[in-house]
């Protein structure tokens, strides 16, 4: 069975991906530690964007700001990213594919309990939720927000 796909958000494709390729070639031992390094930068730079979101909104933070608090230099940062906003792009499309797979709305047909447990999930994630509308990605948090009510509303 297939799941259903609440909201889908365009990818970006990264510069980080080319070295990737090259590791391939050279026999892919290099694309393992790359993809770790990958991942602890994107992971550092969310959080510290988190922790700058606690104080400020995300038109007030800038690149240098977000560096610092992550820890990484600026080249870093532009490598994976244009603007601080696109890490919070990231941490929502993260948050849509929780959203996604802890609850398929083809496979549920007890729609109480399916809207218990999504107002349980987002109520426990209260503090992410209001950092997507307090930062002008209401919109897209909103289609969200629609597309799984719809399934609902016929």
């Amino acid at each position: 069975m297939q799941q259903s796909v609440l909201f889908e958000t365009p990818r970006k494709q990264h510069c980080g991906q080319n070295r990737c390729m090259i590791g391939k070639a050279l026999g892919g031992g290099e694309v393992e530690k790359e993809n770790q390094r990958i991942k602890l930068t994107k992971r550092l730079l969310r959080e510290a964007l988190l922790r700058l979101l606690e104080k400020k909104t995300i038109d007030k933070i800038n690149i240098t700001e977000l560096c610092n608090e992550a820890g990484i230099n600026r080249a870093t940062f532009y490598r994976h990213y244009a603007v601080p906003a696109d890490v919070l792009l990231d941490i929502e499309m993260e948050f849509v594919e929780k959203v996604n797979a802890a609850f398929d709305i083809t496979a549920t047909h007890d729609i109480t309990g399916y809207l218990e447990g999504l107002c349980s999930y987002l109520y426990d994630n209260s503090e992410l939720v209001k950092i997507f509308v307090s930062n002008n990605s209401e919109e897209d948090f909103t289609v969200l927000i629609n597309n799984i009510f719809s399934g609902f509303i016929k």
